[in-house]
């Protein structure tokens, strides 16, 4: 199951303290502006549009960085539906030098 939690405005300066989501993996599409990401002990400079892909015991944080900043979160529960594996890898089953961090061409943003 995946849980929407709609599109966040926020400010320059404004973030998230780091944390863990214990329940729930985390997708972040970043729509407008910058910030900066700090996910298991890296840190990324991620402008928009982009994907993020947290696991959920992977501690993390953020920082608004443009005077403009929407993103929208998926939450998305760890029990990996029958059938859906591979789609869960990106969460579970990565490579030594996984960037949580998938910028896109601008494209996309024309389906959002």
């Amino acid at each position: 199951m995946a849980i929407v939690r709609g599109v966040s405005r926020l400010s320059e300066g404004r973030g998230g303290d780091a944390h863990i989501h214990p329940h729930f993996h985390q997708c972040i599409y970043v729509r407008r502006g910058q910030a900066r990401f700090r996910i298991a002990d890296t840190d990324y400079d991620v402008s928009a549009p982009a994907l993020l892909f947290i696991s959920r015991l992977e501690t993390h944080s953020f920082a608004v960085e443009a005077a403009e900043y929407d993103r929208y979160t998926v939450n998305i529960d760890p029990a990996c539906p029958t059938g859906q594996a591979r789609l869960f890898s990106v969460f579970t089953d990565r490579p030594k030098r996984f960037s949580h961090v998938f910028p896109l061409s601008g494209q996309e943003q024309d389906f959002m």
